[in-house]
Order: C-alpha cells, then structure tokens, then sequence
C-alpha cells in the first residue's frame, strides 16, 4: 500500500447518501464532505465513532453537515468526516476484538501499509480503510487538522486532548474547553500518536457521557468552533445561517465547564487487565477531586486508592477497556507562555548539548537522558521545550522532539 493510496484497491471518498451502506449494512465509511476541491484553505477531518459505544459524534457529524448543505455562502476549505469502528458501532460495544484506537503504532501502520487488499474484517479492516483514506486525503494537503470526537462512560464535563505542539495547543485553547495534555505519553497507540508522526495538528474532544443527551450537542459545538478558528465560514455563520449560532455554541461549552481548571496535565494512569476484576466505585465523575488514598474502585486484589491528589478523568464504567482512570493536575497559564517562548527561541538545540544527554544516532528527534546526571526537572524542562517522554526499558528517559505541523499561507 502507497502512503498516496495510489496502488492496489482504493476506498471511495464520495460521501454515500443515507445513514447506512448498503453494501454491508454498515455506515458509510464517508459520513461528509462539503467543499470538495477546496485547495485555497485548510482541510478539517473529522473522525467519529472510533469506539462503537459513542454514537454522539455521529449525530453530531450529521448535524453539521446539514446545515452546512443549507449555507448560501461557500466555505473556506473543506471538511471530511469519516466513520470510525463501523461494526462496533453497529453492535453498540467499544470495539470487536481490538480497541481501533490503542492500535496506531509505528509498526502496525507501516505493516498495514504493505497490504495492498482489505483484511477480512473486525478492527484489521476497519484500521486499513482508515489509514487508506487518511494518506489519500493528507496528500498534497499541507494546511490539516484532524479532530476525533469521542465520549466518555463516566459522567462530566467535555475536555479536550492533544499532542502539545503549539498549533495544537492554539486550536485547542480557542475553544472554551479544558485542555488536557499528555495523554498520548500515558495512552500510547492512538490516533493522536499517528497524527504527530504525520505532523499533522489533530484535537480530541471528549464531548461528555456516552448516552447523556447533551453529549452529541457539546460535539457539534466542538466542530462549528474549529472551523471558525480555522477561518472557513463565511461572516454570515456566526449569526446562525445554516444552523452555526457560534455564540451560542460557545455559551454552551462555557456553562458545561464553568469554574474547571483552563490547562491540566495526566500524572498517573491506573492500567487494568481482565483478571484484575477492576470495577469502579459508583459516583466517581470527570473532574472529581481526590487525595491520596481516596477509594475509586475494587479489584482482585483489593480496594484500589487514589496514588496521588488532583482530578480524577475518564473513570471506567463500560466492560471493554484497559484504563480504569487517570489523574490529573492543573498546570499554570504562565507554564505555557514560557514554553512558547523557549520553543521560539530554539531550546531544543541547547538541550541536546547539556551534561547527561545523548542524541539518538539514527532518529534525529530523539534523545536519551541518564537522569543519575540531569537530575533536576528534566521531563519537566524537555516538555517545556517541545518532547514528549517515550517508554523506555531501563532507567534512561527518552524523549521526543514533537514535530511542529507548518501552515501554508493562504
């Protein structure tokens, strides 16, 4: 398979009219496109439904695209909305045999890549449809967001995920949702590591509870912000031609999140297995405060206690999955400025040069730090400086200079 999808058997990227494919009886791999062929202005993807029990951004996609289809005035751009776990989200589970979004590792995708037909199903096709639609529509697009809705079992507030390169960040804070950042260095295989590999800025919205009725609304939000933040509506939208009453839009997503922390960031994620018998506690929500100690769930082995202090994200309450809740702490505006500034100026090259640090031979964005000789906020310092810190299998940390996605002046 060629990144371009030139070669072997393609997937259709016309939108397919109705909500159901008649070929399998599934949803259409397309859900959307609206300015089709727009080259002068950036390309929005939109990916819904990666887990099939969160149907919110489906509806939410379906939403948008009627109003869009009723705007006089054209777009700036072009916007791409694609279905995620298809025979998931016919079943109503999170996935069928393999969770579509822990598999986008570097080898998966490049092993994919080489199959030139569909696997025969379950998620190996559903990911080899993705992958050949995304490299088809991330041809000769220079000016690409991606933005993934999904839902959460727990109750809560929407937030947003992202991989933290300063284009992301900017979308990310535009939007008034708060932002949460690391989660791709505590949940690897995800979109969003695929996404930075391509260098590509890509926001995940967690729009709210699975099945909670404002859910899909908080999504549909989500979309209309980012295309106005990305300049591709036309001045008449924001006075609600089509159905994008963006003031209103905002208002919501405001009310949903008032008196949240703006920026957080994950320090502790609780893996579960099957034979852990992880069941939460009841009551736990997205945001929750807790202290150390604090009894979240039970397991084989006991009751299972808050690590550390701080705010309690996505407690687990579906059968399917492997984190049973994460922890997060808020970081200071003032962090984030700082990084700005030390980014601009270039740290990234100083750092390489310090005591202790040892630049990959091969991978030029990589390094390795003996933290027996740079001992004093280092993963702190190297976040700062635009990496993300990588597994490693020893005591050494290692790092990784994200990839800033470039813009293309319009």
């Amino acid at each position: 398979m060629s990144r371009s999808g030139a070669v072997g058997e393609s997937v259709n990227l016309s939108p397919v009219a109705g909500p159901v494919d008649a070929r399998d009886g599934l949803l259409p791999r397309v859900l959307g496109r609206h300015g089709a062929g727009q080259k002068a202005g950036p390309l929005l993807l939109i990916v819904a439904g990666m887990h099939g029990n969160e149907p919110g951004g489906i509806l939410a996609v379906e939403r948008v695209f009627d109003s869009l289809g009723s705007m006089q005035a054209p777009i700036r751009g072009e916007v791409v909305a694609l279905s995620g776990n298809r025979p998931a989200l016919a079943a109503g589970v999170r996935y069928v045999t393999e969770d579509l979004n822990r598999l986008w590792t570097a080898g998966r995708v490049a092993r994919l890549r080489a199959v030139e037909t569909p696997p025969a199903g379950g998620e190996d096709r559903e990911q080899w449809e993705l992958l050949r639609a995304l490299d088809e529509l991330l041809q000769d697009r220079p000016d690409v967001v991606l933005l993934d809705l999904h839902s959460t079992s727990g109750p809560g507030a929407p937030f947003s995920c992202i991989s933290d390169t300063l284009r992301a960040r900017a979308l990310a804070l535009a939007m008034p949702l708060p932002l949460i950042l690391g989660i791709e260095e505590a949940i690897s295989g995800t979109l969003l590591d695929y996404m930075e590999r391509e260098g590509k800025a890509m926001l995940l919205v967690e729009g709210g509870q699975h099945d909670h009725p404002g859910t899909s609304g908080n999504l549909e939000a989500a979309i209309w912000l980012t295309m106005k933040e990305l300049g591709m509506l036309p001045e008449g939208s924001v006075h609600g031609e089509g159905g994008a009453d963006l003031p209103g839009f905002r208002l919501r997503l405001n009310r949903a999140t008032r008196g949240l922390p703006r920026v957080l960031e994950v320090v502790h994620r609780h893996e579960i297995r099957s034979e852990d018998k992880f069941l939460m506690d009841p009551g736990h929500a997205n945001f929750d405060r807790v202290t150390r100690g604090t009894p979240l769930a039970a397991s084989a082995s006991g009751p299972v206690l808050a690590p550390l202090p701080g705010l309690l994200l996505m407690p687990l309450y579906q059968p399917q999955g492997t984190d049973g809740f994460l922890v997060g702490r808020p970081i200071r505006r003032s962090w984030l400025r700082l990084s700005t500034w030390l980014r601009a100026l270039g740290v990234d090259r100083v750092l390489r040069r310090l005591p202790g640090v040892k630049p990959d031979p091969v991978l030029a964005e990589r390094v390795e730090v003996d933290p027996s000789v740079a001992r004093w906020g280092t993963v702190q310092l190297f976040h700062l400086a635009g990496f993300r810190l990588l597994p490693s299998p020893d005591e050494k940390l290692r790092f990784s200079r994200r990839p800033e996605p470039r813009r293309r002046r319009q």
